[in-house]
């Protein structure tokens, strides 16, 4: 992963609803490991996949929404993991169109896309998203409890897609489990 000088994450935000991608945008430059010149913002696939063509190693990390015009998150998503070995993906979607499902199930056991939630979502996901791409911890929260919540969130997006579960999200699952039953057992 290639940072600015300081260490600090580059971002490429692809977002076609302007409100939502200003949000999310005004979101990323206020987290410590992303610079201020740390965010491009596009509003569609087309263009984001253009930035990277233009300089592929310009971004570290993608936060992507799944349903766009011209070209769909899952679809530049498939095509950046095709084309990098180094990015992070991270996509963002308040549903999906039936035509993304075998994108995104081919896609989501590459461990380069580091998760996918369902809008609505608040700051702490996108800072999540920021902490595990840097591969650094934020608020003294460590990197591992991180990187199983975004895995959690991921679990829960994939269930609500209706999109199969990649195999490496199976551990996660049986853990998420077994911490459930300790705390009903400490209940009882």
């Amino acid at each position: 992963m290639r940072a600015t000088e300081n260490g600090n994450v580059n971002v490429l935000l692809v977002e076609d609803e302007d409100p939502l991608r200003d949000l999310a945008g005004l979101i990323l430059r206020k987290n410590p490991f992303v610079g201020p010149n740390g965010v491009t913002e596009k509003r569609d696939g087309v263009e984001a996949l253009r930035a990277i063509e233009e300089d592929p190693e310009a971004f570290d990390l993608v936060i992507s929404d799944v349903r766009m015009p011209t070209m769909n998150g899952s679809e530049l998503a498939r095509r950046i993991l095709n084309m990098r070995t180094n990015v992070r993906v991270f996509l963002m979607s308040s549903g999906i169109d039936p035509s993304d499902g075998p994108i995104l199930s081919s896609i989501l056991p590459d461990d380069r896309l580091i998760g996918m939630i369902t809008k609505p979502f608040g700051r702490i996901h996108l800072d999540q998203a920021v902490e595990v791409a840097a591969g650094r911890q934020l608020n003294g929260i460590p990197l591992e409890t991180t990187r199983k919540e975004v895995g959690r969130r991921t679990i829960e997006a994939c269930h609500h897609f209706k999109l199969d579960l990649p195999a490496r999200y199976q551990q996660l699952v049986h853990e998420l489990a077994e911490e459930l039953r300790r705390d009903r057992d400490r209940m009882s």
